[in-house]
């Protein structure tokens, strides 16, 4: 691709330097200016595409044609909106992001950004760009069809023009530069200031008189930036520690292009940038998460799992890899209709969709009936949790299970013990009785009882020999019980 197909003298200048400036403040490597409008022929502008190329977006175009507001395609190959017709895009889009341009009340055109990987715009950067749609209809009000385009006309009109261009350079939330290629700078914008701790463009400037020295904690980060600029001409996300007015290191992001002349010699940098120490914190706060997340899911005995909405595997433990005897990479991706039979599957994607359609937690035990009278019934516990993006969304959900057949079983027998000491004690003829340590009744006959005077057994419980018998009697009873507990005979 080209990196500028359209000259001053086919198109407009300022035109043209409002998409590319669109294209170096949101750090994407295609731009364009598509105007579809009998009142304003021939003033369509495309940066690092030609108009042929640029043809091959005409559906992405139809998207925003009538439309009202801003359409941001993150990833055109994942949106419901754009699969129909990828094998008709160019196969360098894949983020999309369009705005309308509006001249006298009518969509005239669309101002459009683009790049070959998935991305994203901020709340600053989308500003900016809303910005620049507005200067782009100020351009197009001011020059009518059939006007002379010298830019020296419409920089003297008040108001208008560079005036306006020079307002989005000193009032947009990104850093703007234009430096030497050894490393002074040209020029800077109010934010690049604010950004590296300076009052004003002018005092930054006149401070940092060599970037790979003042700007870069790293001494050898500008030659990286050099190697990486003369082999590619523009460089994207170039993301640096460095080193603010008061000595304070912060994190940055650059997008820089070369400028050069018909000789293909550099005239000067230019480029944006963006401080994303705040981002970097989030970053690593998320990192020291996730490590300890996976450090947690990894020691802990029971199964975990996550998975996407539509029921594939995301993330799997270790623990769970050993259950289902499968290696990680044969279970990410899958479904449970890969891994389990059929009426288990459908059971757990069920209760998938129960967590997802109510986002609240769902614990059950679940049963696995033996396949034969030698083979006995397995109890699973299962929480299932809904998972949310940073949107508050559903976006899958987490599930945690262990097998507590064992648990089960005792419990089982414990319970049958005990129903049956209930029929011993509520059948046999003898005065039987259990105490705790400080001699209250625990249990007792039912003959016991009615040796006591009580309608039943449970009358007893709770209370001593003091509440039976005379004192001397039950103080008896009680030392020669303390006799057999302090002696165990």
């Amino acid at each position: 691709m080209s990196e500028n197909n359209t000259s001053p003298k086919e198109t407009p200048l300022l035109l043209s330097g409002l998409v590319e400036l669109s294209s170096t403040i949101s750090g994407n490597r295609l731009a364009g200016l598509s105007i579809e409008s009998d009142i304003f022929p021939d003033r369509s502008v495309f940066f690092g595409l030609d108009s042929q190329q640029s043809n091959k977006m005409l559906p992405l175009y139809e998207l925003t044609k009538n439309s009202t507001e801003p359409l941001i395609i993150e990833d055109v190959n994942q949106d419901s909106r754009t699969r129909k017709f990828l094998s008709k895009l160019i196969d360098e889009i894949t983020f999309y992001a369009a705005f309308p341009v509006k001249v006298n009340n009518s969509n005239n055109g669309t101002l459009w950004i683009a790049n070959n990987n998935p991305g994203k715009l901020n709340d600053a950067t989308l500003s900016a760009l809303i910005l620049i749609v507005k200067q782009i209809e100020e351009v197009l009000r001011f020059f009518p069809a059939g006007e002379d385009y010298d830019n020296r006309k419409f920089q003297t009109e008040e108001g208008t023009g560079d005036g306006k261009y020079r307002s989005i350079f000193d009032n947009v939330q990104e850093g703007i530069f234009q430096t030497t290629s050894d490393g002074k700078y040209i020029s800077a914008n109010p934010k690049l200031a604010q950004i590296y701790g300076f009052k004003s463009p002018e005092d930054l400037i006149n401070c940092f008189s060599d970037i790979g020295k003042d700007v870069y904690e790293d001494p050898n980060r500008r030659s990286e930036f050099i190697d990486l600029i003369q082999k590619n001409d523009v460089i994207h996300n170039f993301e640096s520690r460095a080193r603010r007015r008061d000595g304070k290191i912060i994190w940055i992001s650059e997008n820089v292009r070369s400028v050069k002349n018909s000789n293909n010699k550099i005239l000067y940098y230019e480029g944006t940038v963006i401080d994303i120490t705040e981002q970097k914190r989030t970053s690593e706060a998320l990192r020291e998460s996730e490590l300890l997340y996976h450090s947690l899911v990894e020691s802990i005995p029971q199964n975990i799992v996550r998975k996407n909405l539509k029921g594939e595997f995301t993330f799997a433990n270790q623990k769970f890899c050993q259950t289902v005897n499968k290696p990680i990479d044969e279970i990410l991706g899958k479904t449970d209709y890969d891994l389990s039979p059929k009426h288990l599957a459908d059971k757990y994607r069920n209760d998938d969709l129960r967590v997802v359609e109510t986002s609240e937690t769902y614990a059950t035990t679940e049963i696995h009936t033996g396949a034969g009278e030698a083979e006995h019934d397995i109890h699973i516990e299962t929480v299932k949790t809904p998972l949310f993006d940073s949107f508050g969304e559903i976006n899958g959900i987490q599930c945690m299970f262990w097998d507590v057949t064992e648990r089960h079983q005792m419990e089982e027998q414990l319970a049958h013990e005990k129903d049956l000491l209930s029929a011993l004690l509520d059948n046999v003829p003898d005065r039987i009785y259990i105490k705790d340590t400080e001699s209250r009744f625990i249990k007792g006959s039912t003959a016991l009882a009615k040796r006591l005077g009580l309608s039943s057994a449970q009358e007893i419980i709770g209370k001593t020999d003091y509440d039976f018998h005379p004192d001397v009697h039950a103080k008896s009873f009680h030392e020669d019980e303390q006799r057999v507990i302090l002696t165990g005979k």
